[in-house]
């Protein structure tokens, strides 16, 4: 996400100084897309207590612009740089959003003030040099108050990457992807969103494929079988991982009678992009251990913990008919990613894998709900609905939910 390695600040000034005399007015030589290499960190320390946290496979996208060039590390961190890689004026702004691989850190939003950026050139023309300082403010998910005030460091090298990213687009119609391998990454085109839900300890229902020791995924012919329920054994939240992207890359497939092409993401923005639905999810979460919590930026997206629901709003694809713009194959974001869609029907050659994953929802009462047409919409029955139900389906017996997830070739 976001923070900075400590003790650098020595090294930022005379990498700064050294870039002003030896690097040249034209950014040619930066621009491209730049991957933070494996054992990467960043280091903070935030009232006085240090904290290292992995940002390694980040990925920088430098850019040239009129006035030298623009470096992206998210959606919401776009920063103004010189011809010779440095930070242009005192200090810029810049919001960021990390979760980490293991699901018992905490995930954070911060915002960032960002008093130095320096890129110089490293060793061969596909490394270069990224080193940083500033302030933040530190928001730990699931956590009320004016967040936790720390300084920060960064300097790592930067490996040059061929994994193109996109750019974030429209916020009006930016959709949330799973990513294959979860968490979402800080990095250029994307930004992590993170909604956790509260399972009942009781019933231990909840789980997800590969929990119990076999498999993490399945081949596209395969059958669902969901674990049994063991009381007490299941894990605390369900998390759902998201990648927010560029809505407007993703379209339905043509209406042409082939089966199993419906599919589902996430909606953060206020719209669907062209071609799409509103639909939404309604999910009465476990009202004992009340730890629903959200990160990043989840738009119209809710997960509460004094009511204890969780609302999903998704756009949903069905296949679309003459006038409509289609597609034939998945557009690359560049990095591997995965969509909502029904495990046990038909799978199109585009579903590589499958996987599912169950939320122990509140047994006590029943409150699982579906509509069509965005919040407060009306939910009749019809074809947006079924298609919904076979993506994420309601467990009607127990309450819960079970998210049928594809991933892509």
């Amino acid at each position: 996400m976001t923070r900075a390695i400590r003790g650098a600040i020595p090294s930022i000034v005379s990498i700064a100084a050294l870039s002003a005399c030896s690097t040249p007015s034209d950014p040619g030589w930066m621009l491209g897309h730049w991957r933070l290499p494996s054992g990467a960190e960043a280091v903070a320390s935030c009232e006085g207590v240090p904290v290292r946290l992995k940002i390694d496979g980040s990925v920088i996208r430098l850019s040239e612009t009129a006035a030298g060039a623009e470096l992206e590390l998210g959606c919401r961190c776009h920063l103004r740089l010189t011809g010779d890689g440095r930070l242009e004026g005192p200090t810029q702004s810049c919001r960021l959003t990390y979760v980490p691989v293991d699901p018992k850190s905490p995930s954070y939003d911060t915002v960032e003030s960002i008093e130095s950026w320096s890129i110089t050139p490293g060793d061969g023309p596909d490394v270069l040099i990224s080193a940083a300082h500033g302030t933040m403010k530190v928001f730990q998910i699931g956590t009320v108050g004016a967040g936790t005030d720390c300084t920060f460091d960064l300097e790592s090298p930067l490996e040059r990457t061929t994994a193109v990213r996109p750019p974030c687009g429209d916020d009006r119609t930016a959709v949330g992807v799973w990513p294959r391998n979860p968490p979402c990454h800080i990095g250029a085109g994307t930004e992590p969103v993170l909604i956790n839900m509260s399972n009942d300890p009781q019933s231990g229902c909840a789980s997800s494929i590969g929990a119990r020791g076999d498999t993490t995924l399945a081949s596209s012919g395969a059958v669902k079988s969901l674990n049994e329920c063991e009381g007490g054994k299941g894990p605390p939240i369900t998390q759902l991982h998201f990648c927010r992207v560029d809505g407007s890359l993703l379209r339905p497939f043509p209406a042409d009678g082939t089966p199993g092409n419906a599919y589902a993401v996430l909606r953060l923005g206020k719209e669907c992009p062209p071609g799409a639905v509103k639909v939404s999810k309604h999910i009465n979460n476990a009202d004992e251990s009340r730890m629903n919590a959200t990160v990043g930026d989840i738009g119209d997206n809710l997960s509460v913990n004094d009511t204890t629901v969780t609302d999903l709003e998704l756009c949903l694809f069905l296949p679309a008919g003459n006038g409509v713009p289609n597609q034939s194959v998945f557009p690359s974001l560049g990095f591997p990613y995965a969509l909502f869609h029904d495990f046990d029907g038909y799978q199109p050659p585009w579903v590589a894998a499958k996987q599912w994953i169950r939320s122990d929802d509140e047994t006590t009462s029943r409150g699982n709900s579906y509509s069509f047409g965005g919040p407060g919409a009306p939910s009749p029955d019809g074809r947006e609905i079924d298609e919904l139900k076979r993506m994420i389906e309601n467990l009607d017996d127990v309450n819960d939910t079970v998210f049928d997830i594809a991933i892509l070739q």
